[in-house]
C-alpha cells in the first residue's frame, strides 16, 4: 500500500489556483483531487494518467508553486503506478 499527504488546505488552494489557468487541460485534477483539501471515499478514473503527462509541461507563476506542482506531480505519478501494479483505483 502506497500513501502520500498531497497537501494542507492552504497548498491545495495554491495548486488548484494554479491549474485552473488552464483548466480545460486538468478537469480530472480540478474536479476530483485537489477541489477541496479533505476527502472521502473519492475515486480517481484511469484517465488521471494522461493529465499528469500535461503536467510536465505546465509551468506555475512562481518558483515556489513550480516546486510544489512538481512534488504533486511525483506523487500522484507514484499513486498511479501503485493502483496500476494492483488493478484498484486510487482512492481518498
Amino acid at each position: 500500500m502506497l500513501h502520500h499527504r498531497l497537501g494542507n488546505i492552504s497548498l491545495i488552494g495554491s495548486l488548484r489556483a494554479e491549474l485552473k489557468r488552464e483548466a480545460a487541460r486538468f478537469p480530472i485534477l480540478l474536479n476530483k483531487v485537489v477541489y477541496s483539501g479533505s476527502h472521502a471515499g473519492d475515486y480517481l478514473p484511469t484517465e488521471i494518467v494522461k493529465e499528469l503527462e500535461e503536467l510536465a509541461s505546465f509551468k506555475c507563476s512562481s518558483k515556489k508553486s513550480d516546486a510544489f506542482m512538481s512534488q504533486f506531480r511525483l506523487q500522484m505519478l507514484e499513486l498511479v503506478a501503485a493502483s496500476l501494479s494492483v488493478m484498484k483505483p486510487i482512492a481518498f
